[in-house]
This record gives C-alpha cells, sequence and structure tokens, in this order.
C-alpha cells in the first residue's frame, strides 16, 4: 500500500508538479529518484497502456541502484506489475509498460515510441542523447482527433472512470550537480519550457542527521557545496578555472578556413574502453587559438574513427579539396601489436595520416593553457561539447598535488599536445651551429662556443 511510503516535503513537491518536462537536481541522498520513482508509478497507473522509457548510462547502473528502488520499497511498484529480468521490461496489471535500458551505447536509443522518458543521473550522458530521445515521446498521437489512438483512448477511459483522461508525454531529468551540459542548458540558461526543482540533501528528513554531520566534518567545503547543498558552481580543485562560458563560440562556418593560410592541427589520443579523442584547432596570425571541432568516440576501431577524422576534413575544405592538418598523435600509439607487429600510428599511416609523436609534457603545458585562457586566446566551439565538459570537469588530485586525475582527460589531453606544439617557452636566441660531422676539431670549438651562449644573457655585461 502506499500509505507505507513516507515522502518529504520536496518529493511531494515534485510529485504533485504537473510540468511535463522538468529537471529535478540536487545534492545526495536528498530523495530525488525516489520521489520521481513514485510519480511515475501513479503516471502509470492513472494513464492505462502509458509506456515509458527509464535509462542511465549504464545497465549495470540501472540493476544496483533503481532497481533497488522499484521493486525493494515496500508500496513503490511492488504488487502493481511483473518485472521481466531477462528483457529488462515491467508491465503494470493495467497494462503500462516501462522500458528500462543504458544510454552508453547508440543503439539504446532505438525502439517504440513512448508518453514518458526518466533519465537518471542525466549529468553522465551526452546532450546528443537527450536530444535524440526528444523523438520519442509521440505514443499518443492527436486526442482530439476522432478516429486516432489518442480521441479512442480518451473515449474508452472516460466511459469506465466518468472521467476524460487526456494523455500527456513526460520528459523528466534527474542530475547531480556536474560540470557538464546540464549547467548551461538549464542552469545558466534557463531551458525553454521546462521546471527546474532543486533539492537538498537536508530536504530529507529521513536521513540518520549523522550522516549528514559526518560528511559536513570530514569532507571539504567544495564538497559540501555541491554534493550536500546541490550548488552547481566550479569545483575545488578544477585544473582550469580559467575556463568559462566566455571561451566557447558559436560554431565557425564550413568556410571559415577559404583563401586563409591558417596552421591546422589536429591531435589524436586513441583509445577503445577509454575514448578516443580527436581536436582540431587553428593558430591564427594573432596568436588566438580557435578549437573548431572534435571527435569523441568509445570502442570503436581505428579504420572507423578515421573515416571521421576524413569526414571533418572534408567539411572545412573548399573548392572540393579537405583541409591538410598537421597530425600529432600520443607516442603511446607507436608501440607494436604481438599479434600482427603493428601499432596504432602504423594504422593512421596506412591511410594517409602521418602523425608526429605528441609532447606529453603535463604540468607545462596545463599551465600554458591556463595562462591562454586567463589572456582569452582559447576559443572553442560550441559544437565541442566533450572538450567543453571535461575542461569544466579536469581536477586536481588531492593526494598527488601538481598531478591531474586520470579522468575526464581524453580531450583535454588533445589540447595539450597542441598548445604544447606550438607554445612553447621561447628559443635560445643562438641556434647551435651546423657542422661537418667528419670535422672533429669544428665539432669541439663549435661545441664550447655554443655552451657559452646557451646561458641567459646578461645585459648590462653586454652594454646593453
Amino acid at each position: 500500500m502506499i500509505r507505507e511510503i513516507k515522502l518529504t516535503e520536496k518529493q511531494i513537491e515534485l510529485i504533485k508538479d504537473p510540468s511535463l518536462q522538468v529537471l529535478i537536481e540536487g545534492g545526495i541522498g536528498a530523495g530525488k529518484s525516489f520521489g520521481i520513482l513514485y510519480k511515475i508509478g501513479a503516471i502509470c497507473e492513472f494513464y492505462p497502456k502509458s509506456t515509458w522509457l527509464i535509462g542511465r548510462r549504464t545497465l549495470k547502473e540501472l540493476e544496483s541502484d533503481t532497481y533497488q528502488i522499484c521493486f525493494r520499497t515496500p508500496g513503490l511498484w511492488n504488487g502493481k506489475g511483473k518485472m521481466n529480468y531477462g528483457k529488462n521490461i515491467f508491465d503494470f496489471t493495467n497494462g503500462s509498460r516501462v522500458f528500462f535500458t543504458h544510454f552508453d551505447d547508440p543503439a539504446s536509443l532505438k525502439g517504440p515510441s513512448v508518453s514518458g522518458i526518466y533519465i537518471e543521473q542525466a549529468e553522465g550522458i551526452s546532450e546528443e542523447v537527450f536530444d535524440t530521445l526528444s523523438g520519442r515521446l509521440r505514443q499518443w498521437g492527436n486526442v482530439n482527433e476522432p478516429g486516432t489512438e489518442g480521441w479512442e483512448y480518451v473515449q474508452k477511459y472516460k466511459n469506465a472512470t466518468n472521467y476524460g483522461k487526456i494523455p500527456k508525454e513526460y520528459y523528466i531529468l534527474c542530475a547531480n550537480p556536474a560540470p557538464c551540459w546540464i549547467k548551461d542548458k538549464f542552469i545558466d540558461k534557463n531551458m525553454p519550457n521546462w521546471k527546474v526543482i532543486h533539492l537538498k540533501t537536508e530536504d530529507n528528513k529521513f536521513l540518520n542527521p549523522d550522516f549528514i554531520e559526518n560528511l559536513r566534518k570530514t569532507k571539504s567545503d567544495a564538497w559540501i557545496k555541491r554534493y550536500l547543498d546541490g550548488s552547481w558552481d566550479a569545483l575545488a580543485g578544477a585544473i582550469y578555472p580559467e575556463f568559462t562560458m566566455n571561451n566557447v563560440i558559436d560554431p565557425i562556418d564550413a568556410n571559415f578556413f577559404k583563401d586563409k593560410n591558417y596552421k591546422i592541427i589536429c591531435a589524436i589520443d586513441p583509445g577503445f574502453q577509454h575514448y578516443t579523442a580527436v581536436v582540431w584547432a587553428a593558430l591564427l596570425p594573432t596568436g588566438h587559438i580557435y578549437v573548431f571541432d572534435e571527435v569523441y568516440e568509445k570502442e570503436m576501431l581505428i579504420s572507423d574513427i578515421i573515416k571521421k577524422i576524413n569526414e571533418v576534413n572534408i567539411y572545412y575544405g573548399s573548392n572540393n579539396m579537405p583541409i591538410k592538418p598537421m597530425y600529432i598523435i600520443d607516442y603511446a600509439a607507436n608501440a607494436h601489436s604481438l599479434t600482427d607487429g603493428k601499432s596504432v600510428a602504423d594504422i593512421f599511416r596506412a591511410h594517409g595520416i602521418m602523425p608526429q609523436n605528441a609532447d606529453k609534457a603535463v604540468l607545462p603545458g596545463i599551465m600554458r593553457i591556463k595562462e591562454l585562457f586567463k589572456s582569452n586566446k582559447i576559443k572553442i566551439s560550441s559544437n565541442c561539447k566533450n572538450l567543453t565538459k571535461e575542461l569544466f570537469a579536469y581536477c586536481w588530485d588531492e593526494k598527488n598535488p601538481d598531478k591531474p586525475i586520470k579522468k575526464f582527460d581524453d580531450a583535454v589531453d588533445c589540447l595539450r599536445y597542441i598548445i604544447n606544439k606550438e607554445y612553447r617557452p621561447n628559443k635560445a636566441i643562438y641556434e647551435q651551429p651546423s657542422y661537418s660531422p667528419d670535422i672533429r676539431a669544428q665539432k669541439y670549438i663549435s661545441s664550447i662556443f655554443w655552451e657559452s651562449f646557451k646561458k641567459p644573457i646578461d645585459e648590462d655585461s653586454w652594454g646593453l
């Protein structure tokens, strides 16, 4: 019985809210997921034959968390239907149906139209997934047009209940504060037609008071601000606090490079279980850098990555000629396979992409990027969504000062390769003279001469 369920005031607020498109965001343990799943169950019972799609980034997260709430909470969904774990489908006794899925595979976006979508931990999915799923909200059709499915539905259940139930289509997101597209779309820019409901951990009066108190004692102020209070401010420890949305520009036109002699660099950071990231940047004579496109794919063969690289090059080309960037790659890509003796870099070369080894210096590269962001010399196209997300999320390791956490670093590594390639410290004023290796005396004298000039110039001693 639903009487067994205790709800907080905030949970009751979100359950009663009539908004069809809503983001519920805030701190951990605030009861966001519980309140939403309660609401979805009530909607499915009120509108027989409703269909819902509920998903998270991975199926494992669904099974370990969402399923526990739905099926092990007395009075929530228990006794109202049957779960088929093999197909990940829950059927309510009144004909409503819920499909559970994961969003780390593009194929998971395919399927029947539904009357409701709920994305759990939406900060873990891409904006592209969010936009694509919108197209699946079209189950009912026109409820006011005689003969349509929606019209027939209203007539049938009006007779049964003496109440004209007009089916609705819902899109619900649940998110913890994180530096991602959600902040930009919903928090900073107030997404039209969407309602945002904010919950703090302390709103959940059913939590053990010691739970919150212990977290406040043991966690940093920044952690508390984000994960207890539900603040979307930048997380302490961010490596690039200088980066803001002011550094993000509209996508450049495909003809941007026409008749321009800009130097273009394409940096590649190969992966498979980790993402393969590819980032393109144009270097302007003014010293500004335009990062204008990216490829960001997981579990994709190198040959398919190369196809995507070529598509980007063609798109920005002119006169039927693709752009021809300089390629740089993580030198780990030169490691040879034990099976066929080929390296990842060899595969790129076989397809006409001749990458140079990247300068992977971490701390110097980070410092250079920070200075360039500070001077507003790096502009990033808004279609580089994954690079933008990583720039916000890339953090220092609290246990190892001056060392980044190995997370959210695929695309930012590419940016560092580009900056390390073109923005190294000033070269020495004098280049080491060339000599014939056969003349040992010249070699010896030249080396002594060179060593004397590698040191910084003392302007006073030179009378300058």
